[in-house]
């Protein structure tokens, strides 16, 4: 078909096409493919989208943002510290308020 040196201007563009349709009809098939297993995962129980990961979630979230505070204010603490030059033992923190 191409036995020339050189293509023209159609043959290149027809190269091309033929290029970036193999490519995202590859993409389109990755996609159903994880969609299809998705589904089959979901349906057996074993994907992380079952009602019991779902249930204690809300139990999962408080922990978190205690994490979250407690990071908080050992941040506090150690700017505290190297603030007024002390270490952390001599100092006591009585109130913490929000400006």
């Amino acid at each position: 078909m191409w036995t020339e040196a050189s293509m023209n201007l159609i043959q290149s563009l027809t190269v091309s096409g033929l290029g970036l349709t193999i490519v995202f009809l590859t993409l389109i098939a990755l996609a159903l493919a994880i969609m299809g297993f998705s589904r089959i995962f979901s349906a057996a129980g074993i994907g992380k989208g079952t009602g019991a990961v779902k249930k204690n979630s809300a139990v999962q979230q408080a922990p978190t943002a205690e994490k979250e505070e407690d990071d908080v204010l050992a941040i506090l603490i150690a700017v505290i510290s190297e603030e007024m030059n002390l270490p952390v033992d001599r100092f006591q923190i009585t109130k913490i308020r929000e400006i």
